[in-house]
């Protein structure tokens, strides 16, 4: 059975929901209202706050200074959003590295004489072993 989560509502309130500023009527903004911005997802990016949880019946407000910080943080938003997806094209679409093939580690010279005098011991031995064998 699924449950419908209760949403709560909000008397009129005389202060901002941001910065609990008294406000007079002319410097409301509703949150719940249309206005130019999307002001209930605005301040759910912005502030990492939900206010969706509150009914839309709810008289909850911004005031117009927070307003304003609100939509200069959206167009930031989209601005950085922008910028994202032009530096992501450009590396798509960018020409792919040359990758070379890393070099064997240089044996160190104790590792090549020890492997020159194992050869030259080998090449002096041989004759002594053939002249057994025959």
């Amino acid at each position: 059975m699924l449950w419908k989560k209760e949403r709560k509502k909000i008397a009129e309130s005389t202060k901002c929901y941001i910065c609990s500023f008294f406000s007079l009527s002319k410097n409301k903004v509703y949150i719940f209202e249309k206005t130019s911005a999307d002001l209930a997802g605005v301040i759910r990016l912005s502030l990492e706050i939900d206010v969706d949880k509150y009914s839309e019946d709810s008289k909850l407000f911004v005031y117009r200074e927070c307003f304003q910080q609100l939509t200069k943080y959206e167009r930031a938003a989209k601005k950085l959003q922008e910028i994202k997806q032009e530096l992501l094209s450009t590396f798509r679409n960018r020409e792919q590295l040359r990758e070379k093939r890393l070099a064997r580690e240089e044996r160190s010279r104790d590792e090549q004489h020890w492997s020159s005098l194992k050869l030259h011991m080998f090449i002096s031995i041989l004759p002594v072993v053939f002249l057994i064998v025959i």
